[in-house]
């Protein structure tokens, strides 16, 4: 476990509170991250934030929805989505996307991959419904959050797949042509949507702060 801890913290307790900048301010947080996710892109929801204060760390825990550490963000997992699929507990990097969403990194979740791990778990027992999630777990892929919570409290996702890398070049959000041909260039579909591959493509547009 590898701990670093930062002065002059804050955080946002929905996403309409990141958006419109409204900040609640933290003296320190404590963040804990497990060193085997170091192989990751971003380390997954594999962070743990703490303030040394009871409280505080209940509100960063249940109700917090994003929180700067320095120039950090991180993300709480807790209540994200994708597909009806929770993405899990703890916090994950994330940054800003264009102006009005936020990009992170996660595994790959659907309804069909969370069948098949629990169908692992049936057939094959625990040693098998391990080694399925944990081929899953290595499938780091970006998400997109561009509304809040909806009426039950969950925020949804979007996947960034070939489907949205063709709709941010229709409307014009990827304005350079040869970053869709580059991101064509990897044959493979599953490869494509890599966020090894994605990630320097979104950045050489401009779109990540």
């Amino acid at each position: 476990m590898t701990i670093s801890a930062k002065g002059q913290c804050k955080f946002c307790k929905s996403y309409e509170d990141f958006i419109d900048d409204h900040w609640e301010k933290l003296d320190t947080v404590y963040c804990k991250k497990r060193s085997k996710s170091q192989k990751f892109w971003w380390g997954g929801k594999d962070y743990t934030l703490t303030t040394g204060n009871k409280d505080l760390d209940k509100v960063l825990k249940y109700e917090a929805f994003i929180v700067m550490q320095s120039d950090t963000a991180y993300l709480n997992c807790r209540n994200v989505r994708h597909d009806t699929v929770l993405l899990g507990k703890g916090y994950t990097k994330a940054k800003r996307f264009g102006d009005h969403g936020l990009l992170f990194v996660s595994q790959f979740a659907n309804k069909k991959t969370a069948q098949e791990i629990m169908g692992a778990r049936y057939f094959a027992g625990a040693l098998g419904s391990m080694s399925t999630a944990s081929d899953y777990e290595k499938r780091q892929v970006c998400y997109i959050i561009s509304s809040g919570a909806d009426g039950i409290g969950y925020i949804n996702t979007r996947m960034v797949d070939d489907e949205m890398i063709e709709e941010m070049m229709e409307k014009n959000i990827i304005k350079d042509g040869g970053l869709y041909l580059k991101y064509l260039s990897e044959g493979k579909k599953w490869q494509r949507i890599h966020a090894s591959h994605v990630i320097p493509i979104l950045e050489e547009a401009g779109l990540l702060k």
